[in-house]
């Protein structure tokens, strides 16, 4: 029998919560429960709250790696993709603050990775996206989800 875990936003917290889960030997049902358009990216990085010139409050060398780490995803972004939210590709280093919005890319393209690691690893992962959970009740001795479409 699977267990599930359910993980509410899939955000930076969200991400490094599946990165710990999808460890566990016993296979789990996962699900990624996120309100916004597109699971990962977090809303202080999403456009939706960050215009491309608004750095992130860390630098690079900050951020705890998910697989592949900020620094080296930041060095195969494609240069123009760099150049045009305003950083020089030859000066990416482990100290650079970048703009947020490509540390929401970054966080969207780590959690892919952990859904298919996690998946590989005999997990059963779920992305909600575009689903608000608006209530949480024990039933029975179990939790029960209501999101903005009605029971989970």
């Amino acid at each position: 029998m699977l267990r599930t875990v359910g993980v509410i936003g899939s955000g930076p917290t969200g991400v490094y919560t599946l990165s710990e889960l999808i460890k566990s030997e016993l296979p789990l049902h996962i699900v990624l429960f996120e309100r916004g358009d597109v699971a990962g990216i977090g809303a202080p990085y999403s456009p939706e709250s960050a215009g491309a010139m608004m750095l992130a409050n860390i630098a690079s060398i900050e951020i705890p790696p998910l697989g592949t780490d900020y620094l080296d995803w930041l060095k195969g972004r494609e240069p123009s993709e760099l150049r045009a939210l305003g950083v020089d590709p030859a000066a990416v280093d482990a100290r650079s603050f970048t703009p947020r919005l490509l540390l929401g890319g970054y966080f969207r393209d780590q959690l892919l990775e952990l859904v298919e690691r996690g998946r590989a690893r005999g997990h059963l992962i779920e992305l909600r996206e575009q689903t608000e959970i608006v209530d949480i009740r024990p039933v029975a001795g179990k939790l029960h989800l209501q999101t903005d479409e009605g029971n989970v």
